[in-house]
């Protein structure tokens, strides 16, 4: 009985196989249904309908990605699904939330590398939505940049806040002033050059007070 199921079963798995490679939904559909009865493991089940329908471009696909997720977790698996996240990060590189519960889980995990690489993915895809303040609060909570990175960032920030008028000008100045220290410090007069014509396009009195900083300085 047992060689039967066992036998009944890989055929399931190679039409599954098979329908989804043709395209035909519906009946790699009917096929998953009828092999979610041979297993208990709810995420398993979730995450399996997932790839399925991502394979067809379902967008129903990310609802169920997401389930899998939360399943995984209510039972102890972070690494499952922040795996499970990461693919969702990749489908949809836009939706900052996926980036938040990534960094969320690899906290739990004690992953310091993964978190460090997901919060400046984080903070870019706030600059680049506009979404200044929810930048500089990510921003302020990495720790491992070295100094390059932090000049980048110190750049991009200015930029954005002083492109969105920012209200924080506290913030502002003191990201400006470590972005110019930064550039007569790592990079060359080209790219100093560079940032203070950005900055000049975007507002005057910012370049006034970038140009005083730095006879100063």
């Amino acid at each position: 009985m047992k060689a039967e199921l066992g036998e009944r079963q890989s055929i399931a798995w190679f039409k599954l196989s098979e329908f989804v490679t043709r395209g035909e939904k519906e009946r790699a559909l009917s096929v998953f249904r009828l092999l979610t009865h041979s297993f208990a493991d709810q995420a398993f089940i979730k995450k399996l309908e997932a790839e399925i329908l991502a394979s067809f471009d379902d967008k129903q696909a990310f609802s169920e990605y997401i389930q899998a997720a939360h399943l995984y977790h209510n039972k102890g698996q972070p690494v499952e699904a922040v795996s499970i996240y990461e693919t969702l990060v990749v489908f949809q590189p836009d939706r900052s939330e996926y980036c938040e519960k990534i960094i969320s889980l690899f906290n739990e995990l004690g992953h310091k590398e993964k978190i460090i690489q997901y919060q400046k993915q984080l903070c870019s895809l706030f600059l680049e939505q506009q979404r200044v303040d929810k930048a500089i609060a990510v921003f302020e909570k990495m720790d491992g940049l070295d100094d390059v990175e932090k000049l980048s960032f110190f750049q991009v920030i200015v930029l954005k806040a002083v492109q969105n008028r920012y209200p924080q000008q506290a913030i502002i100045t003191n990201y400006l002033h470590k972005a110019l220290e930064g550039l007569l410090r790592f990079a060359g007069e080209v790219e100093l050059n560079r940032f203070l014509a950005s900055l000049e396009a975007l507002n005057a009195v910012w370049h006034k007070d970038a140009v005083a900083y730095l006879k100063e300085f």
